[in-house]
């Protein structure tokens, strides 16, 4: 399958290094624009057997094309990274696009002393810029700690960003979107830092922390997240 390379102004110059402070460390960033020529059988004979395995779960067959769509584009990142480990990957869909990002990490930049960070995950979030988010679910999108933050971000922006931190979380299980909550945004570089909120608790947790940068053009909006976490070895 080709893979194009992702061409977001600004988004396409994306490089991790820039959320991590870490020089160990190579990522990349592609989209595939899904059209009706992709046969789903010639993708299927891209996966592997637990990845095969496991579209019998699914019954809707929009769901089972993208599902197969994104494990192809995660398992060419692997072979472009050349199967090093340890190579983390996240996927987006939105409409007719899909968005695949990776990020390949030195055995030993996991945990390179006990002041800086690890990296748990990654995430990427892509909607469509005209894609319009009902009142009931700004309500639960933005909460009235960020309103207090007055950024000038959009409803759809937080969105993007707290999907793209939900996906980088790698205990994401149980949790919502709504428990993401910004903590700080630069609008000068349009990142900023997202805390998790464990239900009934006023503030985020000091065990994860996630760093994201959001870009907007025309016809698209993407964020891209990292889960980090303190090593505090001693």
């Amino acid at each position: 399958m080709n893979m194009t390379q992702f061409n977001i102004q600004g988004a396409s110059q994306f490089h991790w290094s820039q959320l991590i402070q870490n020089s160990n460390i190579t990522g990349c960033a592609r989209s595939i624009w899904v059209t009706n020529e992709m046969n789903e059988s010639q993708l299927f004979g891209q996966l592997d057997p637990h990845q095969k395995k496991a579209t019998l779960k699914f019954e809707n067959p929009t769901r089972r094309h993208q599902w197969i769509l994104a494990r192809v584009c995660e398992n060419q990142l692997k072979k472009e990274f050349l199967s090093q480990e340890p190579c983390l990957t996240s996927v987006s869909h939105s409409e007719n696009a899909l968005l695949a990002v990776g990020l390949l990490l030195e055995s030993n930049s996991l945990c390179i002393s006990k002041t800086l960070d690890s990296v748990l995950g990654i995430g990427v979030d892509l909607e469509k810029f005209n894609r319009t988010l009902s009142p009931a679910v700004q309500d639960r999108v933005i909460s009235v700690r960020e309103r207090a933050l007055k950024t000038s971000l959009s409803a759809l922006e937080f969105w993007v960003i707290k999907e793209a931190c939900y996906k980088a979380n790698p205990l994401n299980q149980g949790t919502t979107i709504s428990q993401y909550q910004l903590l700080a945004f630069d609008s000068a570089d349009c990142e900023g830092e997202v805390g998790y909120f464990q239900n009934g608790i006023e503030s985020p947790k000091k065990d994860i922390t996630f760093r994201y940068r959001i870009f907007s053009q025309d016809q698209w909006v993407v964020a891209f997240a990292v889960a980090l976490c303190c090593c505090n070895q001693k």
